[in-house]
């Protein structure tokens, strides 16, 4: 059944090499966050048993004697014990014993003990019937929860980074037999592939690491007061820029991130401010400067309208990431061109001008600008003749129409003094945004900072 296999799709000799060497310690639990909020109910007794006092009468014992002294206890409470009830109290006293190893009193080996036998109650009380639900089967969203409260432990003991992948990616398949998850179930649903991301991270699997932090976050995006995304961001942004070449990112999937932190925390908020500041550098640790470019825009246009013009130590902080911002778009307009899209080098080299420009940059390095934007002007005017099949009826020395026109960095001309989108005629009625998944593919959507406008925008738009 695929809702109870295992991942396949990870290599197990990598896997089990890495546990032997650094990674070997087990991660801090501030890595993995919260455990699971608390589990549903799992019990079918009428309250004629003293929970607290069995699961302490039974700590410490092994699995088999604490089980065994459990059953005894709910039969001389109860018409009988099932194994939901037997899972209940293990579970009680796996958590409590579990503490005692996450804070190095004691060994992992009892407590993973217990997700074995917790996991093997789960096994056979889920689709028992060749494969069908019956009905005293344990609700799938215990079974799930199971799973990945077990996978999450043996992601922080040493050496079982490959057990914890199986389980998470286990509990994951269980949690897609849920039709419509509620709030609560969402939020498990989120924090399992966030807490499989971290393994997956761990062991050098960047890009799938990536993509559950993606899905994580998608999940969270419909949760109000769902405080887990800054952090959620900060992982993707630490995975991000240690990808490199394997990064996950692009114009639109950067913005609809930042967008969803600004809906839930404000425009300007700290978590806002963290989200740009994070992406961005991550992005420039990736190699992709023009990724990073839009959302230091954004940040000093934000660090500007909370500060003001008259705070000077603020300016200067202002100052620099604006510069930051100049760089990048001058970085990005080089990678730009390395790879022949003029287009995109031109525009990234317009806004890299107009950001110099607010800077006070000086007039022979803006004049050195201007003439190489002509001629990557020039550029795409001569790939967009040999794409058409027709010779340009331009003159040598004639720029192209596009964003900037040479008037406005003619001498004489009028020059912008910010950096403000030019309008660009568009033929289409704009449409409602969309709201595409951050884990797909996006082929479309444009970051705000691009989108061409009718309207007086912003000057930093």
């Amino acid at each position: 059944l695929r809702a109870m296999a295992p991942m396949d799709d990870y290599d197990s000799a990598d896997i089990d090499a890495d546990d032997e060497g650094e990674n070997s310690v087990p991660m801090p639990l501030s890595s993995y966050g919260a455990m699971p909020s608390r589990m549903p109910p799992l019990v079918t007794w009428s309250g004629s048993v003293d929970m607290e006092g069995l699961s302490e009468r039974l700590l410490g014992l092994s699995v088999e004697d604490a089980e065994e002294e459990a059953r005894e206890a709910l039969n001389d409470a109860t018409d009988g014990a099932t194994d939901a009830d037997v899972l209940a109290v293990l579970l009680t006293v796996f958590k409590a014993d579990r503490e005692y190893s996450i804070h190095g009193e004691d060994t992992w080996d009892r407590p993973l003990e217990y997700c074995k036998r917790m996991c093997s109650l789960c096994d056979r009380n889920f689709l028992s019937g060749g494969g069908q639900p019956r009905p005293d089967d344990f609700p799938t969203r215990v079974v799930a929860s199971v799973y990945a409260e077990c996978g999450r432990s043996y992601a922080l003991a040493p050496g079982q980074t490959s057990a914890a992948l199986d389980l998470l990616q286990k509990a994951l398949n269980v949690f897609t037999l849920i039709p419509e998850p509620n709030m609560e179930e969402v939020l498990e649903i989120s924090a399992c592939r966030a807490s499989l991301a971290r393994v997956l991270r761990r062991v050098g699997q960047l890009k799938k690491a990536q993509d559950q932090f993606l899905q994580a976050m998608q999940l969270l995006a419909e949760v109000p007061d769902s405080f887990e995304v800054p952090g959620l961001v900060a992982e993707y942004s630490e995975t991000l820029a240690a990808a490199g070449d394997d990064a996950v990112a692009s114009p639109a999937l950067l913005d609809l991130i930042t967008q969803m932190v600004e809906e839930k925390f404000g425009e300007g908020s700290d978590e806002h401010f963290q989200a740009l500041q994070e992406l961005s550098d991550a992005c420039l640790s990736a190699g992709k400067p023009g990724l990073a470019a839009p959302m230091l825009i954004i940040l000093s246009r934000q660090l500007r309208s909370y500060y003001g013009s008259n705070d000077a130590w603020a300016g200067s902080e202002i100052q620099a990431v604006e510069e930051k911002a100049a760089h990048a778009l001058e970085a990005g307009a080089a990678k730009h061109m390395q790879e022949a899209d003029f287009e995109a080098a031109a525009s990234m080299w317009a806004l890299a001008i107009r950001m110099r420009e607010s800077l006070n940059a000086p007039q022979e390095l803006l004049a050195e600008m201007r003439s190489s934007l002509v001629a990557l002007q020039q550029a795409v005017a001569s790939n967009g003749s040999e794409a058409d099949g027709a010779a340009s009826t331009r003159e040598p020395g004639e720029p192209v129409d596009g964003p900037e026109t040479d008037e406005e960095y003619s001498e004489d001309g009028p020059r912008p003094d910010s950096l403000e989108e030019p309008e660009v005629p568009s033929t289409q009625e704009p449409s409602k945004r969309p709201k595409p998944s951050l884990s797909q593919p996006l082929q479309s959507l444009r970051p705000g900072w691009t989108q061409p406008s009718t309207a007086p925008t912003d000057a930093w738009d």
